[in-house]
């Protein structure tokens, strides 16, 4: 369990630390910086990318050994999610690009923002279940 926390310490919290870091010191110089300026650049895009592409590589690397952790319907369920969020995230970060460099009329790129918080509860949400049950940190 040890493991487990100072994964998750690691891999989910400190990841996301520059953002409250960011935040709080444009509190402590009386600036206003809001959630837009924070992660309005697809940042969430990235890091929940980054986290879908470790469960794969895991699990890949849990495939090799000769008596694998995982069950084999268990891996499926858990690769074609963590594949759909790989997708979606990277549609989801062209698609704010596209907004920013004033090539997709109509959209709005806040819109997207609340999109990166759902996407990064849903990954964080599926990497932490997967690695408390297959114990593999």
């Amino acid at each position: 369990m040890a493991n487990f926390v100072l994964w998750v310490l690691g891999s989910v919290i400190l990841p996301l630390a520059p953002l409250a870091a960011i935040r709080a010191a444009g509190w402590l110089m009386s600036r206003s910086i809001t959630l837009e300026d924070l992660i309005g650049d697809g940042v969430l895009f990235f890091y929940n990318t980054s986290l879908s592409g470790l469960v794969l590589i895991d699990i890949w690397r849990d495939s090799l050994l000769p008596a694998p952790r995982m069950a084999p319907g268990a891996v499926g369920i858990i690769v074609a999610v963590a594949v759909v969020m790989l997708i979606l995230n990277a549609i989801c970060y062209a698609t704010l690009v596209l907004i920013r460099i004033g090539k997709l009329e109509g959209s709005r790129a806040r819109d997207l923002m609340g999109v990166s918080w759902q996407l990064m509860f849903v990954v964080v949400t599926l990497v932490t279940t997967f690695r408390f049950f297959s114990r593999i940190y």
